[in-house]
């Protein structure tokens, strides 16, 4: 199956908010923080609510973000699929979901460059690239997730797929994490060297389609 690899402006963006609530955090505009550079993060989907010093409350939200060039595909996808390679944590249930071409340049600003989304459960106002959520996660390995045929259509009718990884169970569905509790997923990204661990879809034609010149 042909694969392509991640843009390397993947990253993530996250807030830590010590202040007020889980939904001035959850619903927040824009994060704290953001990466476009890191190899892998260990923390690059998170949803938590822990004690701090002075009786305070941290909550935390990250969420990752990442996008392919499609632009040679204008052909019906069988299939496809999303690789990603984990490291260290994977305590959270996640999923895929439509972002804005905003992350093409991956600022803080995009923390909620999801398409669709607004306060409150988002299942049903976001467009999933998955019909599952994703529940079991590699920390040594790659993650094989399949993708949808939302996502399928995507990718032969645009010219990049945009792509958020976002907790589902606390984020996506707006659910306030126990105190104490924090569900943290790792993965590597498209900076890390060489593409071995890198982030990509790998994708099959239509078997009518035609690629190049080429009957697949």
């Amino acid at each position: 199956m042909p694969t392509i690899y991640a843009d390397a402006e993947d990253g993530y963006v996250s807030i830590f908010n010590n202040t007020t609530s889980w939904s001035s955090a959850r619903d927040a505009t824009s994060g704290t923080a953001s990466g476009d550079s890191d190899a892998s993060r260990v923390a690059a989907v998170r949803a938590g609510k822990i004690p701090g010093r002075g009786g305070v409350t941290n909550w935390s939200v990250t969420r990752s973000f990442m996008f392919f060039d499609t632009s040679a595909i204008s052909t019906p996808l069988d299939s496809c699929e999303l690789g990603i390679y984990g490291v260290t944590n994977g305590t959270g249930v996640m999923n895929v979901c439509k972002a804005t071409s905003d992350i093409s340049t991956l600022t803080t600003a995009d923390f909620n460059s999801i398409t669709g989304w607004s306060s409150g459960d988002n299942l049903n106002n976001v467009t999933l690239y998955t019909d599952s959520t994703v529940g079991s996660w590699s920390t040594s390995g790659y993650n094989t997730i399949t993708l949808n045929r939302a996502a399928m259509d995507d990718i032969t009718s645009n010219d990049a797929l945009y792509i958020c990884i976002l907790n589902h169970t606390y984020d996506l569905r707006d659910t306030e994490p126990t105190t104490g509790n924090e569900y943290l997923n790792g993965m590597y990204y498209a900076d890390n060297t060489g593409t071995s661990k890198d982030p990509y879809i790998s994708y099959e034609l239509h078997s009518n389609s035609v690629f190049f010149g080429t009957n697949f």
